[in-house]
């Protein structure tokens, strides 16, 4: 899903041509929620995330886990993190075992760069937050703020 840089990666969709995708929406549009979740992963391939994300959301709607967990993937490339975590939860409702992990991997990703955006979270309770923001202050020298 994440490669190590944590790019999204799609599985490999190259062998589909235009008329096969053509020939596989048509069948999305009949309500096909395989062919659905197919063209979502064709368009988000090709680069087309919101494309993409119409034919997931659709087939999510339509009950099916797997869309559901790839909209929480593509909410967090958006940096999106309360969508993705609603979408995992979504997906771990409907027997996604994979989402669940996914839920216990948003906190530590939540937690920003920013030094004034991990003192907001940590400030709102976030434990993860309070985490890297007192280890923040501790290696700036501020060893003592960061136990206030």
């Amino acid at each position: 899903m994440f490669d190590l840089i944590g790019e999204l990666t799609f599985p490999d969709t190259t062998a589909f041509t235009d008329e096969q995708l053509d020939s596989v929406t048509r069948s999305a549009e009949a309500g096909d929620v395989g062919a659905m979740t197919t063209v979502a992963l064709v368009m988000c391939s090709r680069d087309d995330f919101s494309g993409g994300a119409v034919w997931f959301t659709r087939a999510a709607e339509a009950g099916s886990s797997i869309p559901m967990f790839w909209m929480g993937l593509i909410s967090m490339r958006a940096d999106d993190f309360v969508a993705a975590r609603t979408w995992f939860e979504a997906a771990n409702n409907a027997g996604d075992t994979r989402a669940h992990d996914m839920i216990l991997r948003l906190p530590m990703m939540m937690v920003s760069d920013d030094p004034d955006a991990t003192r907001t979270a940590a400030q709102a309770g976030d434990p993860d937050a309070r985490y890297k923001h007192g280890r923040d202050l501790s290696v700036d020298g501020n060893r003592d703020e960061s136990f206030a």
